[in-house]
């Protein structure tokens, strides 16, 4: 299940929306929610896994991250979705288990919701639920 957290405002009106998913990335190129397991058949075994997160701060600040705990080397990318805008970094090549990677967007200007993402080359796209950038 998603997690929500939600960092209290600073004196300089901060305003900073975290969400966190943990994943399973399966060789099948299905990435679930950790606690919706894919069945696993004969030929299928368990990539990698780990937490997927992003944080939107003032609607100027946007971070995705990946924190791997287990599994073969995998390589990412990250996105986001946001009125219409799917800005996307390239890939993040040989993520092993035990690292964590991240991208950042800063001063942009995005409103409402982000809908962040992950794919990991050859498998399909993980979408994060939104969070809310004010």
């Amino acid at each position: 299940m998603p997690l929500l957290s939600v960092a209290p405002a600073n004196a300089a009106a901060e305003n900073t929306n975290t969400r966190s998913v943990e994943v399973t990335i399966y060789e099948d190129g299905t990435i679930v929610p950790a606690d919706e397991p894919q069945p696993l058949g004969d030929s299928e075994t368990e990539l990698s896994n780990g937490l997927l997160e992003i944080q939107a701060t003032n609607c100027t600040y946007v971070r995705i991250s990946y924190n791997k705990y287990s599994g073969s080397p995998v390589d990412v990318k990250f996105g986001f979705y946001n009125s219409g805008n799917n800005p996307e970094r390239g890939w993040i090549n040989n993520v092993g288990a035990g690292q964590t990677v991240s991208e950042v967007w800063n001063q942009i200007n995005t409103s409402g919701s982000v809908t962040g993402y992950m794919t990991a080359r050859g498998q399909q796209q993980f979408n994060l639920p939104p969070v809310s950038c004010a």
